[in-house]
């Protein structure tokens, strides 16, 4: 093992001293650590038989660090530690805090394994995440705290060993960590930071042994995900939006930071609320029946499932969007966009169990987002069981996005069994586009009945400039 070295030479005019600054070195283990021995804090299998020292780098290669069985306090002595792809940092004590100082714990595709049976321990210091790696719960009843500031942009995963186990791997800081964060078979996460997740999706890709709560010591029950993703729905996938208290209160979650475009596809329970903001989209696939209010301030949320028991405010920046079901919406200046994308094969009828209010604005600027095939009557729709109610505002404005429509094509855009305020004269529309034309205009129309409708029919232009009506 290399260290800095520095030695002083004297003269008899003046002292100089002459310092020889070795480079760190980088150390690895040489074999796995067998039960009851540890290279933590020892050089059993480091390579030049040392303990750990400040100036030098370690690293597991493929085999297994463990650390000492007795309870205290113990840091790393080295610079930093890597766990590589095969190696494990493997805990053994009862009741313990490892701290990584300087360049902390690197996971490298490697990771940390908790396994003594009924152990609550904590890993500390920072921890970056540079390959693929994992958190894991190698005995039931573990408790796993991980005090570090997890930062990285590999995915980082929480797992088990075992089917059944209820150990739990606890986020305690306001993690900077970018790769997704996947609750795997058997894993058990815990959140007790509101920002744990800020930047990271979270992945729900377990099983009945899987899930994933929200710590009661969380001022205020308001967490952030940078995404949320699941890739089926039932126990393991599914998420109640309440805390861990005996008494659960309800969690409040903004998800979409990250900008990513996510679909969850399993439930959304509990009597929390749901805030979606960044640029991309969220899918919410599954039978979700929380009960708290759903903001849509950025983005797209789209629902392709169901959101029966949520009410839902768009606010301008955010789109609702999808084919699938849900209850009172009140759009604020912002955008509503049936269907599942644009352009034709992005055709589709948004339904609502209840009342829409269209809140618009005092000019045109927050359009309902259209779209509709030129060959046929196909067309994006709101069916809206109960009343399709005018807010606020004069603007009501229906956005075709450039796309060509048939001439004298009658398209049903809103139909609703209720009451409602507007009239057909409050509609307008922007590019209503005809094949071969440099515009054209649009007729709105109210059918009354059991079924009311709301109806555009495209006709030539007036001029040679587009006119919308």
């Amino acid at each position: 093992m290399k260290s800095n070295t520095c030695s002083v030479m004297s003269m008899v005019v003046v002292g100089v001293v002459v310092c020889s600054l070795a480079q760190a070195v980088e150390i690895s283990l040489t074999a796995s650590d067998g039960g009851g021995a540890t290279s933590f804090n020892t050089g059993l299998h480091w390579n030049g038989g040392q303990a750990p020292s400040a100036g030098n780098t370690y690293t597991t290669g493929s085999f297994d660090l463990r650390t000492p069985t007795s309870t205290g306090n113990l840091t790393f002595g080295g610079d930093s530690l890597r766990v590589d792809s095969g190696g494990r940092f493997v805990v053994k004590a009862a009741s313990s805090i490892f701290t990584f100082n300087n360049g902390g714990l690197i996971l490298n595709g490697g990771g940390v394994v908790s396994a003594s049976l009924g152990a609550i321990s904590t890993v500390a210091g920072t921890v970056d995440v540079m390959a693929n790696s994992f958190f894991q719960i190698g005995v039931n009843n573990e408790i796993l705290n991980v005090d570090s500031i997890i930062s990285g942009s590999a995915n980082l995963t929480v797992n088990s060993v075992a089917a059944g186990s209820v150990g739990t791997v606890v986020f305690k800081g306001a993690n900077t960590h970018t790769g997704a964060t996947i609750v795997d078979p058997y894993g058990n996460l815990r959140l007790a930071n509101q920002n744990a997740l800020q930047y990271s999706t979270l992945t729900m890709s377990g099983n009945a042994s899987s899930s994933l709560k929200f710590d009661s010591s969380v001022a205020a029950n308001a967490f952030t995900f940078g995404g949320l993703a699941a890739t089926n729905s039932g126990t393991g996938y599914n998420i109640g939006l309440t805390n861990n208290a005996g008494t659960p209160a309800a969690v409040a979650l903004t998800v979409g930071g990250n900008n990513s475009n996510t679909t969850y596809a399993a439930v959304l329970s509990g009597s929390g609320s749901l805030i979606k903001t960044g640029s991309g989209t969220l899918t919410l696939a599954g039978t979700n029946t929380y009960t708290g209010a759903t903001t849509v301030s950025n983005g797209t949320l789209s629902i392709t499932g169901t959101l029966s028991n949520s009410p839902i405010t768009v606010v301008n920046g955010g789109t609702l969007a999808g084919t699938g079901l849900v209850v009172n919406v009140v759009a604020n200046a912002g955008h509503m966009a049936p269907g599942v994308g644009t352009g034709v094969g992005g055709i589709g009828t948004l339904t609502f169990a209840s009342n829409v209010t269209w809140n618009g604005e005092s000019a045109a600027g927050s359009s309902w987002i259209w779209d509709a095939d030129p060959n046929s009557a196909a067309v994006d729709r709101l069916f809206i069981n109960g009343n399709f109610s005018k807010g606020t505002g004069s603007a009501f404005c229906f956005d075709f996005r450039g796309g060509s429509l048939q001439k004298g094509t009658t398209y049903t855009l809103v139909e609703w069994t209720g009451t409602s305020g507007f009239a057909a004269g409050d509609f307008s529309a922007t590019n209503v586009i005809l094949p071969g034309t440099l515009g054209s205009r649009a007729n709105f129309l109210i059918e009354s009945g059991v079924t009311n409708r709301l109806k555009m029919q495209v006709v030539s232009p007036t001029g040679t400039l587009l006119s919308v009506w």
